[in-house]
């Protein structure tokens, strides 16, 4: 397996939008056009993962993240994580995520997270706490909103944990 890691680019768009939309997970129109805008604005760092010459998957991280606890805090925040089912368990995820890590370490000693909450997530949350990422400890949100005790929401996307990881 030859795996190549690199900063996004406009010759990625088109394999990007493709691959995700074959494996049934549509991407919105222009997210990875203004992803690499955000990328040139210093916004933004996003790494594509490649395998065998094909895109395996991508992962983003925040230096300022909108999440208010982490961007009070000056926090960075790894964001939007996908790898194509295909290529799951081969270390891809690991890869992405000690790139953010390193890249992290430019801008302080902590780094977060946010994950979703539903089973399609179960991977996702064991490796993170696995990495040593620990629940912050102020319950779940969904979207922007804390969710308050007692409240009922959606297990979608929307509903989330955030985590942080002191780093080394």
């Amino acid at each position: 397996m030859n795996t190549i890691l690199k900063p996004l680019s406009a010759d990625d768009f088109d394999e990007l939008y493709t691959s995700f939309e074959k494996a049934d997970w549509k991407k919105p129109d222009g997210q990875f056009e203004r992803y690499l805008n955000e990328c040139h604005a210093g916004e933004r760092y996003v790494w594509v993962v490649h395998v065998d010459g094909k895109i395996a998957g991508y992962g983003c991280l925040l230096p300022k993240s909108t999440f208010k606890k982490f961007h009070e805090k000056s926090v960075p925040e790894i964001s939007d994580l996908n790898i194509l089912p295909d290529y799951r368990g081969k270390g891809l995820a690991t890869l992405l995520m000690d790139m953010a890590e390193t890249k992290a370490k430019e801008f302080g000693n902590d780094i977060g997270l946010g994950v979703g909450l539903h089973p399609g997530y179960g991977a996702a949350q064991i490796l993170y706490v696995k990495r040593g990422y620990i629940p912050l400890g102020d319950g779940l949100y969904y979207g922007p909103k804390q969710v308050e005790e007692n409240e009922q929401v959606t297990a979608d996307n929307d509903l989330v944990m955030y985590l942080q990881k002191k780093l080394k």
